[in-house]
C-alpha cells in the first residue's frame, strides 16, 4: 500500500468508531488490524521528497539531453 494513502487510513478515520468503542467498554477498532506499524509524517514527507528530487534530475538530464541535441 502507498505510504500516504496508509498514513491517511490510520490517523484520519471516523472519531464515531472510538466513541462508540468507549461507550460500549471495548478497545478502539483499528482500521488496520492490531500488527500493523504506525507510519508517522515524516516517513510520508521523506516519500514525497524522494519523489520530487526524482523528478528534478529527470528533468535537468532531459535538459540536457534537448540542449546538447536540438539546441532547444
Amino acid at each position: 500500500m502507498d505510504v500516504a494513502a496508509f498514513y491517511l487510513i490510520q490517523n484520519y478515520h471516523n472519531v464515531a468508531f472510538d466513541a462508540m468503542a468507549r461507550l460500549a467498554g471495548t478497545p478502539p477498532y483499528r482500521l488496520l488490524g492490531e500488527g500493523e506499524p504506525v507510519i508517522g509524517i515524516g516517513r510520508v514527507l521523506m516519500m514525497y521528497t524522494i519523489i520530487f528530487v526524482t523528478l528534478l534530475v529527470l528533468a535537468v538530464l532531459v535538459r540536457f539531453w534537448l540542449k546538447w541535441k536540438e539546441n532547444y
